[in-house]
């Protein structure tokens, strides 16, 4: 402080300053960080999948598949998918991660038609597995962005506190003859991936 001259206070409010806008984080009987720089995602391209948006930031994406099993959907996620609740989907669970960081959790149940997924390399780009396999294209059919708190074993899986703000992305991706494709939804670690317009 007495080399740049500046008051303690001034420092406090410049340090508030920046845990305010993201780029500090304070954690309680620890110190104060460097944030990871936020992922930014544009709202009109929050249709790209997870790599997309990473090569978007000049990050390398990676996954880590948690679960992948053929599992009789819920009746909402059936609905979407045009089948009977109860009808085997394809759930998978990943951890996405951006840099090596954890930015997300994803949770997916692909139609019945897509069960081909299961015998695939689940870690790697699953948009270009599909797109490669029988040219599908996906489009948001509807979507929605949600705030929650990560639990305790979301936490651990994302590496953050319990109680981490997460924004939560629920999607219905259809193909472009509007099929249903899969219902998606992510946990994402709110200060490493920002929104804008």
């Amino acid at each position: 402080m007495q080399l740049f001259h500046v008051s303690r206070i001034t420092v406090r409010k410049a340090i508030a300053e920046l845990v305010s806008d993201g780029v500090l984080v304070k954690e309680r009987g620890k110190g104060t960080y460097v944030c990871d720089k936020a992922m930014n995602v544009q709202v009109q391209k929050i249709n790209r999948s997870f790599y997309e948006k990473c090569r978007l930031n000049q990050k390398e994406a990676s996954s880590k598949l948690l679960k992948a099993a053929l599992l009789p959907m819920p009746q909402e996620i059936a609905e979407f998918l045009e089948e009977k609740p109860g009808s085997l989907g394809v759930y998978i669970e990943m951890l996405r991660l951006a840099d090596n960081v954890p930015v997300a959790l994803d949770y997916v149940w692909y139609h019945i038609r897509f069960s081909y997924l299961l015998s695939e390399n689940l870690e790697s780009e699953l948009y270009e597995i599909i797109r490669k396999r029988d040219g599908t294209q996906m489009n948001i059919a509807a979507g929605y962005l949600d705030i929650g708190l990560a639990t305790a074993q979301e936490a651990e899986l994302l590496k953050v506190k319990k109680g981490e703000p997460l924004l939560i992305e629920r999607v219905n991706i259809v193909d472009n003859n509007g099929k249903p494709v899969h219902y998606g939804k992510m946990l994402i670690v709110g200060r490493r991936y920002r929104l804008y317009y």
